[in-house]
């Protein structure tokens, strides 16, 4: 019996206490229970591939129109779950056509899979699902060192009704996953597919066929309008048997997901900043600093990023021009007419905060 085995088994608290602490840290989702939504709740209308609501979950997409929404229906043991809901219908299913929801892992972070190796070993994807659309769905294990990919199907079998599944996989023996900060592999549940990615012959094992990636799927929750698909206690683990889902502390998810998107409220509406530096036309903003992201990020402003400077008789206003984010640090450079070289404050427009938004994701 593997440990794998003997954390599912386990009959005593304490016997089950000592192997779960033994096997800490074996989740490698990230946000698997959807606790975090550091960019909201939810969205309507989607119109772009994109990271919507839970952090770290891509959400991928082609033909028809959907929301998303971190939501409380969930299964015992949890509070959340992400929900898709059809919300502009799309009955032909062309060939290009695809739903996805998904996640990258980093490549150093599945060393311990031995991708590439004689030793490659087994591991086990687990998770809550529920469909308004029954039928057979499929789980895609995406390698981005080759495009080679490894796809297994399961059945949802009633509507509307949460149900359990795990589906285990061999790693990819011939080639290794890139020991860096880069996409290693991915998780891909698929919605819906077209015959682009859904045609020939199922090879249950890992090739570079596109047309089978996913291969298998019958369920289509773009068809019908209002079609829901909701999912959480996402694990991925090493393995040929699930073991209990990992559930962090919601700081330590945080922390986790913060490597790759985080939120900063540069200027708030309550109190005003001394500038600590200004040149010409230049006005540059105290430094903010952050937590060490996977890379150095891309840094917006929410809202417009409007701010205003004191000019010695009134405030008066001036516009975000640009940023910088070396040594995790963001420089925020303000201009605008009547900006001058001497020393001012800066305060948030019209009583809105100033956040800006870093991100890191894959």
């Amino acid at each position: 019996m593997t440990k794998a085995r003997d954390i599912a088994s386990a009959t005593t608290p304490n016997a089950n206490a000592a192997l779960l602490a033994t096997f800490s840290h074996r989740n490698l989702i990230i946000n698997g229970a959807m606790n975090v939504a550091q960019r909201g709740t939810s969205v309507s209308g989607i119109t772009s591939n994109n990271y919507n609501t839970a952090d770290r979950f891509l959400n991928y997409f082609s033909g028809g129109g959907y929301d998303e929404a971190v939501v409380s229906d969930a299964p015992d043991g949890f509070s959340k779950s992400l929900k898709i809901t059809t919300s502009t219908a799309d009955a032909t299913l062309d060939a290009g056509d695809r739903l996805n929801i998904a996640q990258k892992i980093e490549g150093q972070n599945v060393q311990h899979l031995n991708f590439g190796s004689s030793a490659a070993k087994e591991f086990t994807v687990s998770f809550w699902v529920k469909s308004s659309v029954t039928g057979v769905y499929a789980l895609e294990i995406y390698q981005y060192a080759n495009g080679s990919h490894f796809t297994k199907n399961y059945t949802i079998s009633s509507a509307n009704t949460w149900e359990y599944k795990t589906i285990t996989y061999t790693a990819n023996t011939a080639t290794a996953v890139s020991d860096d900060n880069t996409s290693g592999i991915a998780v891909w549940f698929w919605l819906r597919a077209g015959s682009t990615f859904n045609s020939g012959t199922a090879s249950n094992t890992w090739n570079t066929n596109n047309s089978q990636r996913a291969i298998g799927q019958t369920a289509d929750v773009g068809a019908v309008l209002n079609s829901t698909f909701q999912i959480t206690g996402i694990q991925l683990e090493v393995g040929d048997t699930a073991t209990p889902f990992e559930h962090r502390s919601y700081g330590q998810e945080l922390a986790l997901c913060q490597r790759y998107y985080q939120t900063l409220t540069v200027l708030n509406t309550t109190y005003s900043a001394a500038i600590s530096y200004t040149g010409g036309s230049n006005a540059v903003l105290p430094t903010t600093n952050f937590s060490t992201m996977r890379a150095a990020p891309s840094v917006t402003f929410d809202s417009s990023g409007n701010i205003e400077y004191y000019n010695g008789s009134a405030w008066a206003d001036t516009t975000v021009a640009a940023q910088d984010t070396t040594d995790n640090y963001i420089v925020v450079l303000a201009s605008g007419a009547g900006i001058v070289s001497k020393g001012s404050l800066i305060r948030a427009d019209q009583g809105v905060p100033l956040n800006a938004l870093l991100d890191a994701e894959l």
